[in-house]
């Protein structure tokens, strides 16, 4: 989790006793971008939200995002509207399948062979 201030991760573990070797809390500054290009998944919860960055970045580098629904979101961004549903939807996460790279953005080589289809 990208934590830079360090309250975060000091309040998940006064909350939950345990949290699973795969949840790292990064509480330093640290180049967000290059904690995407290593990750499966970015969720975005926060209840106010305006067009953010990270959900941009994240979809600009294939990652899986799932996101509150408290605003409208690009294509591709899985919506929950409570933790319950973020609980459910973590429970079928499968890493392999992305909702951006499976939505209506075609592939490179299916670019690639439109381009060599119309030439």
């Amino acid at each position: 989790m990208s934590d830079p201030s360090g309250r975060y991760a000091q309040f998940s573990a006064s909350k939950f006793p345990f949290i699973p070797r795969n949840v790292v809390f990064l509480s330093k500054p640290h180049p967000f971008i290059e904690i995407l290009r290593s990750s499966d998944l970015f969720i975005r919860n926060t209840s106010t939200d305006g067009d953010s960055i990270s959900i941009w970045e994240a979809l600009s580098l294939i990652v899986n995002v799932f996101a509150t629904d408290v605003v409208s979101r690009p294509p591709g961004v899985t919506l929950y509207s409570s933790i319950e549903e973020l609980t459910d939807l973590l429970g079928d996460f499968n890493p392999k399948c992305n909702a951006y790279a499976n939505s209506n953005v075609p592939s490179l080589d299916e670019l690639a062979d439109f381009y060599l289809e119309i030439y």
